[in-house]
């Protein structure tokens, strides 16, 4: 449909329209009128149907009435039965502008009063890149956007690429992927597929696997099960930090599982291929991989599958330590998750999960840690699904300290703590700059946040500057 503003006087030259019937004699708008009914390429309209006559239409769009050309009879019926019409600007020239009529989509009706003529960004970057507006274009889009992403071509079509790698997909698997692009991990269908598999948080896991190994041990196995089952074990204990233990026990406890839970199978299996060690080296992941290919053969499926999803747990953290950028220069983190065993005196001990993340400096460092410039986060998760976090920043010989606890009462024990803390940082030599403590929910730390907004879509605007 090709549109002419309707007559009024006082204005610049007349827009003519190259269309197949006479043209209708219009006289332009005067400059602040054409500013106020300023139409561009893409963007999308609501007009008021005044009248239609023949292949003729007389609209209002922002007050303005305007004289367009029907271009079908279809239109023309389509038009008449609707007191308001959606449009797309889909080309604007010095002498024309021609608007595509769209009939009733969902995507349009749907909008109403301060949205009414307001179109979905997701829909408006698509029309930019020549893609159609389909459910998995637009499910897509979204997902990008809602991980700020830019929606470019390139981008678009690489995590297409991926999601059709990866088989039959929807808005989860769309959110994962941006969400795994905004992190800077590998872009593959196997990546895809360990993020999707979602297991519990590693206190639960850990505790149901020792569990559920530990009944094991009850049962008549074969003895080369038996051996793996029990080093497992054994294993499994060191990736806990028990809580009521001296700072120094916690401290080597710590080192042990950064140690185990730091170290990719992958990477092991690389330096044994290099250096011709044997293959299955005691205290290291390893020895889960063999317990699971044995339980397997035992025909202890259930078993098999909790050493699986406990591995696929430690290797999606390893997985976001990955840099996405080696040549770069902003500073990232490096973290692992570990355990924190303990509980009251006569109360059931419990594991809960624990984050430690560290910054790292980029470029010529690759990565590497300094000691004397670096920020150490820790983050409990507690037993009531709320977090208590402690913000360590080291400059030189300086540490400034940031404690932030779910509630009142947790702040006012950490509070209490403090000068303890301070004596303690002192005797390994720091100063402490600052210390405080307050109340707040805060960020989860090592772990890939997947946006999936559940407000409205966002919307598009329109901006002349």
């Amino acid at each position: 449909m090709r549109a002419r503003r309707a007559a009024r006087p006082h204005s610049h030259p007349t827009m003519a329209l190259p269309i197949s019937t006479p043209p209708v004699t219009t006289a332009p708008l005067d400059a602040a009128q054409r500013y106020d009914l300023a139409l561009r390429p893409f963007m999308r309209v609501t007009a008021e149907v005044l009248s239609v006559s023949g292949v003729r239409a007389v609209l209002s769009i922002d007050g303005h009435p305007v004289v367009a050309q029907i271009t079908s009879p279809e239109q023309a019926a389509a038009l008449r039965t609707q007191h308001l019409a959606h449009f797309v600007v889909s080309q604007v020239t010095e002498d024309a502008v021609v608007l595509k009529f769209l009939n009733g989509g969902p995507d349009l009706t749907a909008a109403t009063g301060a949205n009414a003529g307001r179109s979905e960004l997701a829909n408006h970057l698509l029309e930019q890149m020549n893609l159609p507006a389909t459910q998995a274009n637009l499910t897509l889009a979204r997902a990008l956007l809602n991980q700020r992403l830019p929606v470019t071509p390139e981008l678009f079509q690489e995590l297409t690429n991926l999601l059709q790698q990866s088989g039959a997909w929807g808005d989860q698997e769309a959110n994962l992927a941006a969400a795994m692009k905004a992190a800077g991990l590998p872009l593959t269908p196997g990546a895809l597929q360990l993020f999707a598999a979602q297991p519990g948080a590693l206190g639960q896991e850990l505790s149901a696997l020792q569990g559920n190994l530990t009944a094991l041990l009850g049962q008549n196995i074969p003895a080369p099960l038996r051996a793996v089952l029990e080093s497992a074990l054994g294993l499994l204990d060191q990736t806990r930090v028990d809580a009521q233990s001296s700072p120094q026990a916690m401290a080597e406890r710590l080192r042990q599982a950064v140690t185990l839970l730091g170290r990719s199978l992958e990477h092991m299996l690389g330096e044994q291929v290099r250096g011709g060690s044997a293959l299955w080296p005691e205290e290291s992941l390893l020895t889960l991989a063999r317990l699971q290919t044995l339980l397997r053969e035992a025909g202890q499926d259930d078993a098999a599958s909790d050493v699986h999803r406990f591995l696929d747990l430690i290797r999606q953290q390893q997985l976001l330590n990955v840099r996405a950028d080696p040549a770069s220069t902003k500073a990232d983190w490096v973290g692992v998750n570990f355990t924190l065993h303990g509980g009251e005196a006569g109360q059931e001990t419990t594991n809960l999960t624990a984050r430690l993340r560290i910054s790292r400096r980029g470029g010529a460092r690759k990565g590497a840690i300094d000691p004397q410039f670096t920020n150490l986060v820790v983050q409990v998760d507690l037993e009531d699904g709320r977090a208590l976090q402690a913000d360590l920043a080291l400059t030189g010989k300086t540490i400034r300290t940031n404690v932030t606890a779910p509630d009142e009462a947790l702040a006012q024990e950490a509070r209490a703590s403090l000068n303890e803390l301070r004596a303690s940082l002192e005797r390994l030599g720091y100063a402490v700059g600052s210390a405080s403590v307050g109340v707040g929910s805060p960020e989860p730390v090592g772990e890939l946040v997947v946006d999936q907004k559940g407000h409205n879509p966002m919307q598009s605007v329109d901006l002349e500057v």
